[in-house]
C-alpha cells in the first residue's frame, strides 16, 4: 500500500502575510490589498492519500468496465471474470490500512448462443411486440435482413 503525507497550510520557510492594515477612512483594521489568500498560520490540516494496488488476475475488458454500487462495492469486468472489491471496515484494527475483500466470479468457458426460430416465427414475434399495448415490450424492432 502507498501511503503519502501532505501538510496543507502555509509553507514553514514563507514568512506570514500581514492579515489586517490600519485604515485612515473608518479608522477600523481593513485587510490588506496584497495579502495573500488562504489559511491562517494557525490552521495546519494533515491529509493521508492512500492507493491500495489491487492486482486483478486478467486484463480489464469492456466499454465500462468499473461499476460502483449503492453498497460501497466496485464491480470490475475482465476478459474472464468479473471482480467484486468491497471495502472492509475493520473497528478493532487500530492501524490505518485499508481492507479490501476481493470476489472474482469466472465467465464461463464456452460463448453462449441464442436459439431464434426460423424466419417466420421471428417475424411474427416482431409483430406481436410492435403493436403491444405494453409499453416495455412495444419497442421498434429492427427489420431483419
Amino acid at each position: 500500500m502507498n501511503t503519502a503525507l501532505t501538510r496543507v497550510g502555509p509553507a514553514a520557510e514563507r514568512p506570514a502575510p500581514p492579515e489586517e492594515v490600519e485604515g485612515s477612512e473608518t479608522g477600523g483594521k481593513e485587510p490588506a490589498a496584497d495579502a495573500a489568500p488562504g489559511p491562517s498560520t494557525a490552521f495546519r490540516l494533515l491529509v493521508t492519500r492512500r492507493e491500495p494496488a489491487v492486482r486483478l488476475q486478467y486484463a480489464v475488458s469492456g466499454l465500462e468496465p468499473l461499476a460502483w454500487s449503492e453498497d460501497h462495492r466496485v464491480s470490475v469486468s475482465t476478459a474472464r471474470s468479473i471482480a467484486v472489491l468491497e471495502l472492509i471496515c475493520d473497528v478493532h484494527n487500530p492501524g490505518q490500512d485499508l481492507v479490501i475483500h476481493r470476489t472474482s466470479v469466472p465467465a464461463p468457458l464456452h460463448s453462449c448462443f441464442l436459439k431464434v426460430g426460423s424466419k417466420r416465427e421471428v417475424a411474427e414475434c416482431k409483430q406481436r411486440f410492435a403493436t403491444s399495448e405494453d409499453p416495455t415490450a412495444c419497442t421498434p424492432c429492427p427489420s431483419s435482413p
